[in-house]
């Protein structure tokens, strides 16, 4: 029968071999390690009442750790992170570079951190309004310029030419609103419509019976 395995009677190499003499493992399932530590044992058996020796582990952390715990503490919102933007800097490493300069611009340590928060803030409500505005400039674009992303071979594709026409006389009446050079920028997309009801225009005819 086997011996106790509780870790704190015994060492690991008694307890298993224990296992093995009592059948509990298969001979020829034991670890290899089995076999290193007959052949090379260890100078100190490594029982569980035996204090470990060593130094102690220090704990690793930096400066900036401490600051980034804290913000995350306080302003959790801000702290999440797109892993698929490697472009652009996180929220929170660009908190810790405001820390950094304000360390640097001689601020003192007890108002470091609430001065950071609010240029931190401030700073986040700017680059928010920003694209607010770019959103808000991309959506005005593309609901006064809507050939601008026309794909002609959708429309060569049109053999019915439902959609066609339409397209092509909205092509038309923007025209006259339009400045000289977005004319010239237009005018490409324009003519190809044009022309395209025209080759549709002209199949019909061909096409007809006589």
């Amino acid at each position: 029968m086997a011996q106790s395995r509780l870790e704190k009677v015994g060492t690991i190499y008694s307890r298993l071999t224990s296992l093995i003499k009592s059948r509990a493992i298969p001979e020829e399932n034991k670890p290899i390690w089995l076999d290193l530590y007959k052949t090379f044992p260890p100078k100190y058996e490594p029982t569980f009442s035996r204090p470990a020796s060593g130094p102690p582990v220090k704990k690793i952390f930096y400066a900036e750790d401490l600051i980034r715990a804290q913000f995350h503490k306080h302003h959790r919102r801000y702290s999440s992170v797109n892993l698929l933007d490697n472009k652009s800097v996180s929220r929170t490493e660009s908190f810790i570079l405001i820390y950094r300069q304000l360390e640097k611009d001689g601020v003192p340590q007890d108002e470091i951190y609430n001065k950071a928060i609010e240029e931190f803030l401030e700073k986040f409500k700017h680059e928010q309004a920003l694209k607010e505005a770019e959103k808000a400039d991309t959506a005005a674009e593309s609901s006064q310029r809507p050939l601008q992303g026309l794909s002609i071979k959708r429309l060569v594709a049109d053999k019915e030419g439902k959609f066609g026409k339409k397209l092509a006389q909205e092509a038309r009446e923007e025209s006259k609103e339009l400045t000289e050079e977005e004319k010239k920028m237009y005018k490409p997309i324009r003519l190809s419509l044009e022309k395209i009801m025209e080759d549709k225009e002209t199949t019909k005819e061909v096409k007809k019976p006589e």
